[in-house]
């Protein structure tokens, strides 16, 4: 993500965004906006990882309350700001998907939905699971059903960590897209809770050539004690023009910490 001082963000107080961030346009429209207290989501917090590392949430950037907010990025603006902070060749990384493509696509998911008969189908469940393992064991379920099913494309692991999980390729063509599955209890069109999509670019420019085409597919489900009845799959095909939240972090980990020029004491 991106490292970046900020000024203040109080509420109804303009953000003073630093110099660092000349060159960005689109982040530097939505910092000059004004912030209100019904729209800003509180920060900063803290939050853990593997990696030991504290990662300090500085803003996130007001709720929408239309599909063209300024407040807002979009996939391919907020891809092009992405390369300049990680310093690398200013290319798409989001393409716009051609309507037979996305129809064939689609196509073959309804089929397969169909045939595996995947709607209704209790997927069973480990004891204890969070809400993270039972998405990862219902993605898991969901793929090995579709994917014995679906005639035109398949699903496979994509490689490394980060953004995407999954590849869907086209059998004629090879065409690989970056395929993102979440899970979910219901869809709700006014639920704002974030869904983490994407951060670095490296995984994208290493492993698919252009055109690339983002697919999202949310599997929706209600939840027993020990399955979870699957209700029904959405598919997303996003286009550069999808808008996306964007937050901004800094991190810390142990070595920078240790070496830092700041004051510290272990006790």
């Amino acid at each position: 993500m991106f490292p970046v001082a900020f000024g203040s963000l109080w509420p109804n107080t303009v953000a003073q965004p630093s110099p660092n961030l000349a060159g960005f346009p689109a982040l530097n429209r939505c910092l000059r906006k004004p912030f209100s207290s019904r729209k800003f989501q509180r920060a900063p917090q803290t939050c853990p990882t593997t990696a030991n590392r504290a990662r300090v949430f500085f803003v996130c950037f007001p709720r929408a309350k239309g599909k063209h907010s300024a407040h807002v990025f979009n996939l391919e603006n907020y891809y092009r700001d992405l390369a300049k902070w990680e310093k690398q060749p200013l290319i798409p990384l989001v393409h716009a998907w051609p309507k037979p493509l996305r129809n064939a696509v689609e196509f073959d998911f309804v089929a397969a939905t169909a045939s595996c008969k995947i709607k209704s189908a209790n997927c069973p469940i480990r004891p204890a699971s969070t809400n993270q393992s039972i998405g990862n064991q219902v993605e898991e379920y969901t793929i090995s059903k579709l994917n014995g099913h679906l005639s035109e494309f398949s699903i496979a692991p994509c490689k490394s960590s980060g953004y995407p999980d999954k590849t869907l390729t086209q059998k004629t063509t090879r065409l690989k897209m970056p395929l993102e599955f979440k899970a979910s209890r219901d869809w709700n069109p006014n639920d704002a809770n974030r869904r983490v999509l994407t951060s670095s670019s490296k995984k994208l420019r290493r492993q698919f050539p252009a055109p690339i085409h983002h697919l999202l597919l949310t599997v929706l489900y209600s939840p027993a004690p020990r399955y979870i009845t699957i209700q029904s799959l959405r598919l997303d095909f996003l286009e550069p023009s999808t808008a996306v939240n964007v937050r901004l972090e800094t991190s810390v980990n142990h070595k920078i910490l240790a070496n830092g020029p700041h004051h510290s004491r272990t006790i």
